[in-house]
This record gives C-alpha cells, structure tokens and sequence, in this order.
C-alpha cells in the first residue's frame, strides 16, 4: 500500500485505481472458476474459485484502506493515516495469504481437508509469529506461486495444452511481481513495474478460464443435443 512502500507522488491515486480494477478482474476470475465448476465438476476448480474469491477481497480491503489512508494525510492527520494503513496491511495480507494457500491447494491431485488446515495453519503462523510481517509474507507468497508455477509448467510438459501454458506464463508474472515488491521499499520502480506484472497476469488468468468455461458450455451442450 501506499505507506508502505517508496512511490512517486504522481501514483498516488493511479495505484488505487489499479487496486480496483485487480478487485474487479480477481473476482471475474472468481465467479467464471466457479462456473467451470458447476460444468466440470472438478474441485480444484471449486478450491481455485474460492482462492481467488480471497485474493479479489483482499485488494477491495486494500483499495478501501488506501483511500482512507489518503484522505487522512491529505488533511494531515499522519498518525490516524498510519493507523489506518497498519490495519489495511494486516488485512490485505491476511486474505491474500489464505487465497494464495487455497489456490496451491488447489492444484494438489488428491485433496484432504486436514492438509489444508495444515498449509493453512503453519502459512498464517510463520506471518503472524515473524517480527517483520510483511518480509515473511512475500517469502512465502514466493514459495506458493513457484509451486504453482512449476505445477503448470509440468502440466503443460506432459499435456501440450496451451490453457496451461497462459496459467504457467501469469503465475510466472505474479510471481515475478512478488519479488519486484521486494525491492519496492527502496526503488519506486519496482513498485509500479509489480502492479502492472500482476494486471497482466490477472488479465490472462481471467482470458484463459473464460474460454475454458466457452468450451465446456458448448461441450455440455452438444452432449445433451445428442442424448435427445
């Protein structure tokens, strides 16, 4: 967020804009996840739903705070801004660490709940616990997304399908934004490179189920055609 990390001034506002529209891509790739659910039938589709249901509430948190954050500063009140931006990132990490757990489960082939409450638990004690939270969060949103990565990537390997080659490829942006703001504290740059890494991922993971979900409709579709 805005207090948070080394910005220009002339992002200020844009970078809240881009909050918005991640809440807004992030949660069409939410609902159209869940509908290839409802066609297929396949968890991990409904696990992948949820993950990204988190991760799209967390940016609405994190858009909600910033503003908040903003109007504070704007009339001086550093200390409230502060306050309220302390908030804003405990929360926003908080909901997209489930989310990015939820999603890595996701990809798992047999699913359990008790090693999900395992992910999750030991994923939200390392955060909570760390002395430098935010630190410990992007580490382990590193770890999360390479696992992703290298999932899709085998995926893709074994099955030559181009679905999961664009989920490869937008992993790979999210995680590449993930160690851009890494380096945001101290370079403006990486901050404004990180928010257009993950617009970019999003924008292909949300193309790339919606064809998905088009030919699983049409599937379904011909298939009760020919039954009648």
């Amino acid at each position: 967020m805005a207090l948070q990390y080394t910005i220009p001034s002339w992002l200020f506002g844009i970078d809240i804009a881009l909050e918005l529209i991640f809440w807004i891509i992030t949660l069409a790739v939410a609902i159209t996840a869940y509908n290839v659910y409802k066609i297929s039938r396949e968890n991990s589709m409904k696990c992948f739903s949820i993950g990204f249901l988190l991760v799209s509430l967390s940016y609405l948190v994190w858009a909600i705070i910033n503003i908040f954050a903003l109007s504070e500063f704007m009339e001086f009140s550093l200390q409230k801004a502060f306050s309220i931006g302390i908030v804003g990132i405990y929360a926003y990490i908080l909901l997209l660490s489930i989310g990015l757990i939820t999603i890595a489960y996701a990809i798992l082939p047999k699913k359990n709940s008790r090693v999900y409450y395992i992910m999750l638990g030991l994923g939200l004690i390392a955060i909570v616990s760390s002395a430098n939270k935010i630190i410990t969060f992007r580490a382990a949103s590193v770890l999360l997304l390479s696992v992703i990565v290298y999932h899709f990537f085998v995926q893709w390997r074994e099955h030559k399908s181009k679905y999961l080659l664009y989920s490869a490829i937008a992993f790979s942006l999210l995680l590449l934004s993930n160690l851009e703001f890494a380096l945001s504290a101290n370079y403006y740059t990486a901050y404004v490179v990180g928010h257009f890494l993950e617009l970019a991922a999003y924008s292909i993971i949300l193309r790339n189920l919606v064809k998905i979900a088009f030919i699983g409709k049409t599937s379904s579709n011909e298939q009760k055609k020919n039954k009648a």
